[in-house]
């Protein structure tokens, strides 16, 4: 096989494995639970919200498209992903969205008024918690898709209408 495409291979590789050793592999969250994660944030003029590990920025560019006036960031580890969603972002004309490549370990929560993430529980539980618990301002809430935060010290809510949809928790920062 030839050197360079192995190279190349071999970056592509790494740059989708790096993220799945942090905080999740790359799994985007469903279309179908869009319109939910909207209706579940109930956003209001000037709220932030962070997304961690944004994939192909799908939850935050449907976020942001309909709600112009909250700001939103979203941080990526895998370089692959990250210059795919700003191709996709340069073509949406999204204004109130920012993509940042940049490991979510190293982002300050205090601004947030919500943070989504799709993360494995593990990483949430042992890596992230603390992070949340000590950074985030009273009254912030997590959006956590699929997993809880077990052992949340704040209020926690499961929205899961019916067993075809996954669980959606909201954990507010108390």
């Amino acid at each position: 096989m030839n050197p360079l495409l192995n190279f190349f291979l071999l970056i592509i590789i790494a740059s989708l494995a790096i993220p799945s050793l942090s905080i999740a592999p790359f799994a985007p969250t469903r279309k179908k639970d869009l319109k939910r994660i909207h209706t579940i944030m109930n956003l209001k003029k000037g709220q932030k919200v962070l997304e961690i590990g944004f994939g192909d920025a799908r939850v935050s560019s449907y976020l942001a498209k309909n709600n112009k006036e909250s700001d939103f960031i979203g941080i990526e580890l895998s370089p692959i992903l990250f210059i795919i969603a700003k191709i996709n972002l340069f073509f949406s004309h999204t204004k109130n969205l920012k993509l940042k490549l940049k490991n979510a370990f190293k982002e300050d929560f205090k601004s947030y008024d919500y943070i989504y993430i799709f993360g494995m529980p593990d990483v949430l539980k042992n890596k992230l918690k603390e992070k949340f618990i000590k950074e985030m301002k009273p009254g912030a809430k997590i959006i956590s898709y699929s997993f809880d935060i077990e052992g949340w010290p704040g209020k926690k809510i499961k929205d899961k209408p019916s067993p075809e949809f996954l669980s959606i928790y909201i954990m507010t920062k108390e």
